[in-house]
């Protein structure tokens, strides 16, 4: 039991270090977990379930609720989903797992059930939930902020858009689609980035063509194509280690002949993700809590809001979270302002770069990736950013314009 304890708290600092090794130390602590439920079922599992890694609760709670008592497992999870936010990792776990407790009753697939039906207990993944994607255009955005008395707010937000994926069973897609993992097209006289001599995670095509209609606030070629990679082994922080070419994008102009790449054989496995076709939908972002000078015209200024203007933002943003209640799919996005877990990326680049002009007319955020949960519910082959979070692409708007993607900076943050 001490061993067990002492891999749980392990996970935490390890995952920051090499998340090859923080697989494989999860996928050991399965196996040590699998064997106390085999020696002694209720002992440690109560304590494990209450461990403040979601990793851990997951595994704990699951065995529990199908080994031992449902109805004690599922009132232990509901206390650790109130006294942990939405906002944490834990939080959000253990809302997941009442969930899919729920769906179990709804379709007669409990522990209890399963007896009564003469069945064997092991876990049996229940349906999962159809995608809803909830976004938000410019007219919605306006009738909620005049339902809460915020229309004066409205010009602070800014479009972007919401990637929709679909999981595919192979990168069946045609060569040049856009897509989310997979295989990138590339030209064969193209290398494939790497980063101190290790290659780097593909992660995600875009075809230029597909979002050209946006590009009034996008600011990128009609056509072409971008790749982003990143070092998803070492997971570099990006807005502290700067560690250059630790993150790629890769623009293919319009006309270059593509073919499909398989990874260099010296990536990992568990580093190459699942492929999934996206579709690109609008949606109105607002800023955080710690806005500073900006407005929808990146070269207008707006005065810093007052602290009565910081309160009616919070209950805009709250009203818009309200609307899109439901939406279960992950916050991929291009542009608009990131959904952040810390602090102003614009600023804190703004002060790491040493730039004197309004940050938020600088640079635009490229791409924003979430750690997709149904991913890591499928396998290793999942996406998972820190302790959950997210990996953003930033780059300069004039750089951009000018179809210059080589100063393209990453920053992941996560709680």
């Amino acid at each position: 039991m001490a061993l067990l304890v002492a891999a749980a708290d392990g996970l935490q600092e390890t995952y920051l270090k090499r998340v090859k090794t923080y697989n494989h130390l999860i996928g050991l602590l399965s196996d040590m977990i699998d064997r106390l439920v085999a020696e002694d079922p209720a002992a440690g599992l109560k304590d494990l379930m209450y461990h403040p890694h979601p990793e851990v609760f997951k595994s704990a709670a699951a065995r529990y609720y199908w080994n031992i008592d449902e109805n004690v497992a599922e009132a232990m999870v509901k206390a650790i989903a109130e006294a942990n936010p939405d906002s944490t990792p834990l939080g959000k776990q253990a809302r997941q797992t009442l969930r899919a407790f729920e769906s179990n009753r709804k379709f007669g697939n409990t522990p209890s059930a399963r007896a009564a039906a003469g069945q064997s207990k092991p876990y049996v993944p229940p349906p999962q939930e159809p995608p809803v994607l909830r976004t938000v255009d410019r007219k919605q955005l306006e009738a909620i902020a005049a339902e809460v008395g915020c229309e004066p707010l409205v010009p602070l937000a800014w479009p972007s858009l919401r990637l929709k994926r679909t999981h595919l069973d192979a990168d069946g897609l045609p060569i040049g689609a856009s897509k989310l993992g997979g295989s990138p097209d590339m030209p064969t006289t193209e290398e494939w980035p790497r980063f101190r001599s290790n290659p780097l995670s593909f992660i995600a095509q875009i075809n230029l063509s597909a979002i050209a209609q946006y590009r009034e606030f996008t600011h990128l070629p009609e056509s072409g194509h971008l790749l982003f990679f990143y070092d998803t082994d070492l997971q570099p922080w990006g807005h502290e280690d700067l560690e250059p070419g630790s993150s790629r994008v890769l623009y293919v102009e319009p006309g270059s002949p593509l073919v499909r790449r398989m990874a260099p054989a010296d990536l990992y496995e568990e580093l190459q993700y699942r492929p999934a076709s996206l579709e690109f939908f609008v949606d109105m972002t607002l800023p955080g809590y710690d806005i500073g000078p900006m407005s929808e015209d990146p070269d207008e200024e707006l005065p810093d809001l007052s602290d009565e203007q910081v309160d009616e933002l919070g209950r805009l943003r709250e009203a818009v979270s309200a609307y899109q209640s439901g939406d279960n799919q992950p916050k991929h996005r291009m542009f608009g302002f990131s959904d952040g877990w810390q602090d102003s990326m614009h600023i804190r680049w703004e002060y790491e770069r040493g730039w004197e002009a309004t940050p938020y007319d600088r640079f635009r955020m490229l791409l924003q990736v979430d750690s997709d949960e149904e991913q890591t519910e499928a396998g290793s082959k999942g996406m998972y950013w820190g302790s959950g979070g997210r990996i953003h692409y930033w780059a300069n708007r004039s750089d951009l314009e000018q179809c210059d993607f080589e100063n393209v900076q990453l920053i992941l943050q996560c709680t």
